[in-house]
């Protein structure tokens, strides 16, 4: 391969010399003398060339002299090429060129647009309006109908996705139900956080559509696959290491959607790039590192970058922090703007209240105070007092409660009415379960709810906690509290530490997604969990 590449150079060398030999014929004596070092030359790389070849083949220790060999010989070939007529030509000429290009590209630098604060104001407003129905299309789906000839076109339009987006942003105005208006400025807080803290506009504007489309697009395919959408908890799943396997979690049908959603991406980031080069605004406050104390200005420009991004996330994180908090600032507020939890269902909450504020409720729910002298040294400490007592008790016991099988049922719509006061009956409703009851252990239960909040009382009956040791706060437990833990324990487990995984399962009446039963009757360990 050298050895064709100088051959190809001989020719161009030998071809441009022939070529310019009229403009030398006063220095005929020089061209020629010129043309044999050069043609000496290359002999002489080609000479080196052959006997590194050589040198390689025989013996192997002598390869780093020959490469260094080879390498001073390209230098002399370049070195001839370069001060050749031909590449003193070229040369000057790029000079002639670069000479006359580089006060042009200072006049276009210098005369660079300067955005104003005004089209900041409109894009930041067109980006966030964006993000705000984007995120709300990604929680809807088009309908389907047994018969489509028996619903009327305005029905089936108003259904579609297009329709509820529609609803959802009118209701400000025709409702007064401010829903749409209230996401619309939590997203814009944090496009605003994103601006004070990178400071460059376009560049913010640019992670803040990043995320905003990917979180858009996740949401939308998990809706499509577990009829949920993405809560905080699902981000322990990226964190934990498992982001590479959520590619083999998109459904084909999805990914003519993500491939768009990348290439819009693609242009939409090259676009923020050149406009933050074009854009003769700088920073978008006004700040400098080096030397901050150098000017009055440059003082006032730093105080108003650092107060601008502390009072921003403050206001952010204060928000999150508080809105599952009922009677907290934010909770309140929320609530004039039209905001209705419905903590019992993660995508209804999502399709009436936004994506937003879904996502954020569920960030943080307070759990509970933190006892006076609490600490792990007490709670071992405990322990060991209760494990005492129950091996003593146990001494007298013959029967494992694992040897049995344990079935329980709850039901929000059963009770006893022989035990309704005030009401007589001539025959007994439930007879069976009445001689069930006298031939074993039987009694009552307090509930501490009925014909409502039974995901509550699941918890509280699974695990053996009772609400009252929460903070007043915590209203859902199934939403707000196993979401954020990583063992839960449950009672069911007792079975499984003796007989295997396999050895509890579940069933409910109902959807899966309902209370995020599905992923969180993972975490009790139940082996499978079946809904009709």
């Amino acid at each position: 391969m050298l050895l064709e590449c100088v051959r190809y150079v001989v020719m161009e060398v030998n071809g441009h010399m022939a070529q310019q030999q009229d403009d030398y014929e006063s220095n005929t004596a020089y061209g020629t003398n010129e043309s044999a070092i050069a043609q000496d030359t290359v002999a002489a790389i080609v000479a080196n060339t052959v006997v590194a070849d050589t040198t390689d083949k025989v013996a192997a220790k002598h390869s780093s002299s020959t490469s260094i060999s080879a390498r001073n010989s390209l230098r002399i070939l370049f070195a001839t090429i370069l001060n050749s007529p031909a590449g003193q030509a070229v040369s000057r000429a790029v000079c002639t060129v670069w000479s006359r290009i580089t006060p042009l590209l200072r006049t276009l630098w210098s005369s660079r647009i300067c955005f104003s604060y005004a089209f900041y104001t409109i894009v930041f407003t067109l980006i966030t309006a964006a993000a705000t129905v984007f995120l709300q299309w990604s929680v809807y789906s088009e309908p389907t109908y047994d018969d489509p000839n028996a619903v009327d076109d305005y029905t089936k339009a108003w259904n579609s996705i297009a329709g509820q987006i529609t609803k959802f942003v009118a209701q400000v105005w025709l409702q007064k139900i401010n829903n749409a208006l209230l996401n619309f400025l939590i997203l814009g807080l944090m496009y605003l956080v994103l601006v004070f803290l990178i400071n460059r506009f376009w560049i913010a504007t640019a992670v803040f559509s990043v995320v905003m489309t990917a979180f858009a697009v996740a949401n939308h395919i998990k809706v499509e696959l577990r009829n949920e959408p993405i809560i905080p908890s699902d981000l322990s799943f990226v964190s934990g290491g498992n982001g590479g396997e959520i590619w083999s979690f998109i459904p084909q049908d999805d990914l003519a959607l993500v491939h768009g959603s990348i290439r819009m991406l693609f242009w939409l980031v090259l676009i923020c790039a050149g406009l933050q080069l074009l854009d003769r605004r700088r920073c978008v406050i006004p700040f400098h590192w080096r030397r901050p104390l150098r000017s009055r200005m440059v003082i006032a420009g730093n105080i108003t970058r650092l107060i601008a991004v502390v009072v921003s996330a403050a206001t952010l994180f204060s928000f999150t922090w508080n809105l599952g908090i009922p009677g907290s600032w934010s909770y309140e507020w929320a609530k004039s703007m039209g905001d209705s939890p419905q903590l019992w269902d993660a995508l209804s909450d999502s399709r009436n209240n936004g994506p937003a504020m879904n996502f954020l409720r569920l960030a943080h729910a307070k759990t509970m105070e933190k006892p006076e002298n609490y600490s792990k040294k007490v709670m071992q400490t405990l322990a060991g007092r209760y494990k005492a007592i129950s091996t003593t008790i146990n001494q007298t016991r013959s029967n494992d409660i694992t040897a049995s099988t344990v079935i329980m049922l709850l039901s929000e719509t059963f009770s006893d009415p022989m035990r309704v006061p005030g009401i007589t009956l001539t025959e007994d409703p439930m007879p069976n379960i009445r001689s069930l009851k006298n031939t074993t252990t039987s009694g009552l239960m307090l509930s501490p709810g009925y014909g409502g909040g039974t995901a509550n009382i699941e918890y509280q009956s699974l695990t053996g906690l009772s609400l009252a040791l929460f903070d007043d706060s915590m209203q859902s437990p199934y939403q707000e509290l196993v979401p954020h833990q990583k063992h839960p324990y449950t009672f069911n487990q007792i079975w499984n530490d003796t007989y295997g995984d396999n050895a509890s399962i579940a069933f409910h009446p109902y959807y899966k997604n309902m209370y995020l039963r599905d992923s969180n009757y993972k975490k009790f360990g139940f082996s499978s969990f079946s809904t009709t």
